[in-house]
């Protein structure tokens, strides 16, 4: 059964109020307005490491996945405010960001594979050099590959040629 509300009544001006853009002095919006925006961005659970934007027991009651799913976005009010955001790793939709993530990552074993790469390469001093300045630095790059051992010797005999006769 419809509900007739008088123009005039409190209800009827304050659901008018509504029905009319703000650019005319109502609080209906204009039309699309961009701000404010969620942002995104993804991490990794602590319990299992698996990558996440956020956690799907997040509003049930859960207090870490609440905390950890908080931490995976944020709102922003301006232009000015998502550019500073998006500088520093926050994305527009949730598989950006987990494809931001990603590349990251890459970018991080990337590094960390070359160096590995010129460090195998260098000799014993400049190895220990380079592993004394990973120790006082405040990050860890990966440990270099162990190195080689010696070839290991072939099950067949070596032929040692005669000398001839003097």
């Amino acid at each position: 059964m419809p509900m007739i509300i008088s123009p005039d009544s409190e209800l009827g001006k304050e659901l008018a109020k509504w029905d009319i853009p703000k650019s005319q002095g109502g609080m209906r919006c204009d039309g699309y307005e961009p701000y404010p925006k969620m942002l995104y961005k993804a991490d990794r659970y602590p319990g299992s490491g698996k990558v996440m934007v956020a956690h799907p027991l997040a509003g049930t009651g859960d207090a870490v996945a609440d905390a950890f799913s908080a931490r995976c976005w944020r709102t922003v009010k301006s232009a000015e405010e998502h550019e500073s955001a998006a500088r520093v790793g926050w994305c527009d939709t949730p598989a950006e960001a987990l494809a931001a993530f990603e590349k990251a990552a890459r970018a991080e074993a990337d590094a960390a594979a070359n160096a590995a790469f010129h460090v195998k390469r260098m000799s014993e001093k400049a190895q220990q050099e380079f592993a004394d300045a990973q120790d006082a630095a405040e990050f860890h790059a990966p440990d270099p590959p162990a190195p080689k051992l010696p070839a290991k010797r072939s099950h067949h005999k070596k032929v040692e040629k005669a000398e001839p006769p003097a």
